[in-house]
C-alpha cells in the first residue's frame, strides 16, 4: 500500500501534537524586547571595530556590547571603551583552550542578557 500525504496535512498533524499547542497567546502589554548582550572577541581590531560598535549603538534590545580584548597590541581595547563597549580582559588561557572560544567562554561570563548574541569584529548586521 502507498500511502500519499500532503504537506498542509503534516503541518496541522505536528501543530496538534507539539507541546506549545494548548498554550494561550501573550496578553497586549505584557510583552517586551528581550535584553541582549552581544559579545565580540577581538584581537588587533582597533581599525576595524569601530564601525560595528556604530551600528550596534542603535539596535533595540542590547543593554550591553562586550569587546573581549583578546591580548591585542594596537589599541582594539581603548578603541572599544571610547565607543561605549564595556572591555573585559582576556585572562591567561587554560591548556587545551583555543584563543578564540576562550575569549567568547569569558565574554558570556560577563554578560547580563537573557540573549547572548556573538558577533566578529569586523562584521555589521544590516536592518
Amino acid at each position: 500500500m502507498i500511502l500519499v500525504v500532503t504537506f498542509p496535512t503534516i503541518a496541522r498533524l505536528v501543530r496538534s501534537i507539539r507541546p506549545t499547542a494548548g498554550l494561550k497567546p501573550v496578553a497586549d502589554g505584557s510583552r517586551r524586547e528581550p535584553r541582549i548582550s552581544v559579545v565580540i572577541p577581538a584581537r588587533n581590531e582597533a581599525d576595524r571595530i569601530g564601525p560595528l560598535l556604530d551600528s550596534l549603538a542603535s539596535a533595540p534590545g542590547i543593554i550591553e556590547v562586550i569587546v573581549v580584548d583578546d591580548e591585542s597590541t594596537d589599541g582594539t581595547a581603548r578603541v572599544a571603551q571610547a565607543l561605549g563597549a564595556v572591555v573585559v580582559s582576556s585572562q591567561s588561557r587554560p591548556k587545551g583552550w583555543v584563543g578564540k572560544t576562550w575569549a567568547l567562554q569569558q565574554g558570556i561570563v560577563a554578560a547580563r542578557g537573557e540573549w547572548i548574541v556573538s558577533l566578529d569584529a569586523d562584521t555589521r548586521p544590516s536592518p
